[in-house]
């Protein structure tokens, strides 16, 4: 993955999920000013990504503290920021919201009660969300402010605070990050960041898991300028949502910027910042932002590397399907899946630590690029494992597997030749190739066919034979019947075989001038 420094190169335009974003908007900016390249990464998809979620253990293995917080401390809203087309966070109508008794119990452990310096000496309280063991999600406002001198210097993190003590203790952040969409431009449709914390306190209060799918019931939880440093939580629906947010008349008021907005599920479909005139809304996690946080929870992987869509998929090595998407493991092994397997693809889903899986009937599978190839819809009317085939017709052998053109043809092959296939290949678009030794063939069953299993047993070279017993020949090479018997041929009597032709069940048939005869060895033998 490509880094630079913040502030010397220049962005393309690229298409994601329906929205069309520039490159730049979309780039990861760091607290240390670094510009993580999003561009690497594949931009589409056709169904909803989603992530599950950790309840984490709920023990606490430490002493429980007291958030340090100056009597000046104020609750963090989207005002700081100047945003023309939003307002502060409001309630909406009559007040909904509930005060979160016990926050020890999940999903609420998960919330984030976030404390947040900036340059200008300033302190905000703010709102997030535990998306991994080390990774909070919250609002870009919360952690850049251009009013405030740029990044907070410092963030304390404490889950499931309830007012009076946080009972999982504090973490650090060691690492910032939003996208140039916020820190250039403040645009509410990126106003979206992250904390890296000094240590994995996710693996004792759990975390969120994440959706692109916009589906009602959807809860907001999260730290209210007006409820005393205590979590208020209320449950509503969508009203709308376009394609960078998401409209719902949750209550809200400042310091709740930055909280999730998750569906019952406990997944995260958008983070909470902002107000129109009849609703509050926030920054919806589309495929891009999807995507983006995933980078985010794990940096090492190359998303370029996995598939990111539905559909029909070949194995391109011995594989398993598992039981368990995060954990992939011998004890987690479900079933074998053979090379050449073509397997249905249902969605996509991702682990706990961000690697996309293959989600299918069975269980999970790897998607990595290496272990599967997405191939046409329509794979069902193709050959897709080695074996011995013969021509249906005139074809044209190939050098080229991507390009079936004339510039790539090497040579015509007749009707019912036969052809020992090594292996499947597929095009850069997903279309089976026969591998011979000649070069590239169509895998299309409207031009080839398979021949029977025990084709050895069978001659399939034109020459001379000797009849070894009395048979018959036949006018019809699809069907050896007595309704088809044209000759009757004495044992010893020599033929001359013009050609081989192929039943339309694959059985191989001797040409003679005396109508079809059977091939099969155990009735003839190859004079050499």
């Amino acid at each position: 993955m490509k880094k630079f420094m913040f502030g010397v190169f220049v962005f393309a335009g690229l298409l994601c999920g329906g929205t069309t974003f520039a490159e730049s908007e979309l780039d990861t900016v760091d607290n240390n000013n670094e510009v993580t390249d999003y561009y690497n990464m594949e931009m589409y998809s056709l169904n909803d990504f989603e992530s599950s979620g950790y309840e984490g253990t709920g023990v606490t293995t430490e002493n429980a503290v007291i958030p340090d917080l100056p009597d000046d401390v104020e609750y963090i809203s989207d005002l700081e920021e100047g945003s023309p087309s939003a307002e502060p966070e409001k309630i909406i109508g009559s007040d909904n919201r509930k005060i979160v008794a016990d926050t020890t119990v999940n999903p609420y452990r998960k919330v984030i009660f976030l404390s947040m310096k900036f340059p200008n000496g300033k302190r905000y309280i703010g709102s997030g969300n535990m998306i991994s063991s080390d990774t909070v999600l919250t609002a870009g406002h919360c952690i850049y402010s251009k009013n405030d001198g740029g990044w907070a210097t410092s963030v304390e993190v404490y889950p499931g605070y309830n007012g009076s003590y946080a009972p999982y203790g504090v973490a650090y952040s060691k690492k910032l990050m939003s996208v140039k969409g916020w820190i250039d431009n403040s645009s509410s449709a990126y106003d979206i960041g992250a904390i890296k914390l000094d240590r994995s306190i996710g693996n004792s209060v759990g975390w969120f898991g994440l959706t692109t799918g916009m589906t009602s019931p959807i809860t907001l939880s999260g730290y209210h300028g007006d409820l005393n440093k205590r979590m208020g939580t209320e449950t509503g629906n969508i009203l709308k949502h376009t394609d960078n947010n998401v409209y719902y008349t949750l209550d809200s008021t400042g310091g709740s910027s930055g909280s999730g907005v998750y569906n019952n599920k406990d997944q995260i479909l958008a983070v909470h910042a902002y107000a129109g005139a009849d609703n509050n809304f926030g920054t919806k996690i589309n495929n891009a932002n999807f995507r983006l946080i995933q980078q985010w929870i794990n940096p090492s992987i190359n998303y370029n590397q996995y598939h990111s869509n539905s559909g029909k998929y070949a194995a391109k090595l011995n594989t398993w399907v598992y039981n368990n998407k995060d954990n992939f493991t011998s004890n987690t092994q479900k079933k074998a899946i053979p090379k050449y397997t073509i397997v249905d693809v249902k969605a996509i889903d991702f682990s706990a630590s961000g690697y996309p899986r293959l989600v299918t009937n069975e269980g999970y599978l790897s998607a990595n690029k290496d272990f599967f190839v997405k191939v046409v819809d329509n794979v069902d009317q193709y050959i897709t494992t080695p074996q011995k085939l013969v021509t249906k017709e005139n074809i044209w052998v190939y050098s080229n597997k991507d390009a079936f053109s004339k510039e790539t043809q090497i040579k015509s092959i007749p009707k019912d030749t036969m052809l020992d296939v090594r292996d499947i290949a597929y095009s850069k678009d997903g279309w089976p190739r026969l591998v011979t030794s000649l070069g590239y063939i169509s895998a299309n069953k409207g031009y080839v066919k398979p021949v029977i299993s025990n084709i050895d047993q069978y001659i399939t070279t034109a020459g001379k034979v000797e009849v070894k017993e009395n048979i018959w020949s036949y006018n019809d090479k699809d069907s050896f019947s007595t309704s088809t018997q044209k000759q009757k041929i004495n044992k010893g009597t020599i033929l001359s075989v013009q050609s081989i032709i192929f039943s339309k069940d694959g059985w191989p048939r001797l040409v003679t001038d005396k109508g079809y005869v059977s091939a099969n060895k155990q009735y003839v033998s190859l004079i050499k």
